[in-house]
């Protein structure tokens, strides 16, 4: 659906690009010396010595493929003149004659924008701006109801979500886990590891699959591709202390020019270890690669004011991308019966994890 807000003007509409410092990015590419690509550069020359003792032991581990190690090892012996020019080439694949940013990298790549994929090649400000444009648009259709919004989920909704088991699981998609497999634990199947329900390191796919490739590691609460595949943004600023700090994992929705954003999921180029549940990676907003995509929730907005995320408000039911299980009323397509053990839609204080389902909203029945 990604497509539909690229032809809808997504990139030019100021109202989907909500902030000074989104705005700022959209209309003209940062200096170098600002890009996420030049601190990169500085980390690996800070921490060369130590990324070389460690590049054996990791390849010997898993953590990365001889292909990425080699990566890795060009990293550190590259100079800044020519990660400038790499950085320039990368913007242009992304920006208009002019400077505005108009699409996502590497749109239209067969390999990486998969048919039914996640879209990939986005920042977190794209992400927002794409959350924003499709709550206006299914508001002007009449399909989302009054006091809801689409936003990116907070990470203790993202982790929720993931690791939620409902008293009564929706029933599981076919070839997935039966359900005396199935428990909180480590990845949203479960604590033991199945290389066949994630799209990681491990299979050695090496691309973006297609949404719900991976039946068997759906979540007990019925959600598709929470472990692997892309790395989601999620909408809060990194902490390192954040559970520390934010006792039941309650947003802070003060969000600062220059803070780091948390990304959840793990990716089809990194180990089963990044797609447990509780790991937290993090990148700066301008980030944009091949493994950076994004997931969005429907909330009812005092839903963070209430400052309830990731305590028992999340109504965890899948939408986008479901052949065959029809999202609850008042969404999309009829559903006279809710979900099982997940009820109806509450009045305030909840959210249902979406996919990027538009689709799912305006098609008809």
């Amino acid at each position: 659906e990604y497509r539909l807000f690229l032809e809808a003007g997504g990139y030019e509409n100021d109202a989907y690009w909500q902030t000074a410092e989104a705005r700022r990015w959209r209309d003209a590419p940062l200096p170098f010396e600002q890009s996420y690509m030049a601190r990169y550069f500085a980390y690996l020359k800070e921490n060369e010595a130590q990324i070389l003792r460690q590049l054996s032991d990791w390849e010997r581990r898993g953590v990365y493929s001889p292909a990425q190690i080699e990566v890795l090892r060009e990293g550190l012996r590259a100079r800044a003149d020519d990660l400038r020019a790499e950085w320039e080439r990368l913007e242009a694949q992304k920006r208009a004659a002019h400077g505005r940013a108009a699409r996502p990298w590497l749109w239209g790549d067969e390999e990486m924008q998969v048919e039914n994929g996640p879209v990939v090649g986005v920042t977190w400000y794209e992400a927002c701006a794409y959350a924003a444009w499709l709550e206006a648009t299914l508001r002007a259709l009449g399909r989302l109801p009054a006091g809801w919004q689409i936003r990116l989920p907070t990470e203790a909704e993202w982790e929720r979500a993931a690791r939620y088991l409902p008293p009564h699981p929706i029933p599981p998609a076919p070839l997935s886990l039966s359900p005396g497999e199935r428990e909180r634990g480590m990845w949203p199947w479960g604590s033991r590891w199945h290389p066949d329900c994630a799209n990681t390191l491990e299979g050695r796919v090496m691309r973006p699959s297609p949404v719900g490739a991976f039946p068997r590691g759906d979540s007990a609460a019925g959600l598709w591709d929470m472990a692997g595949n892309v790395w989601e943004w999620c909408l809060d600023a990194y902490d390192s202390q954040a559970y520390r700090n934010r006792p039941n994992g309650v947003f802070s929705p003060e969000v600062q020019d220059g803070d780091l954003r948390l990304l959840r999921s793990g990716t089809w180029n990194n180990n089963r270890n990044n797609a447990r549940c509780a790991y937290r990676n993090r990148n700066e907003p301008d980030n944009f690669n091949t493994n950076n995509g994004f997931r969005l929730v429907c909330v009812t907005s005092s839903s963070l004011p209430a400052g309830n995320a990731g305590r028992g408000n999340l109504l965890c039911r899948g939408i986008g991308g479901w052949p065959g299980r029809p999202p609850p009323a008042p969404f999309g397509r009829a559903n006279t019966q809710p979900a099982r053990g997940l009820g109806s839609l509450p009045a305030a204080g909840a959210a249902v994890v979406l996919g990027l389902g538009l689709q799912d909203f305006i098609s008809p029945t």
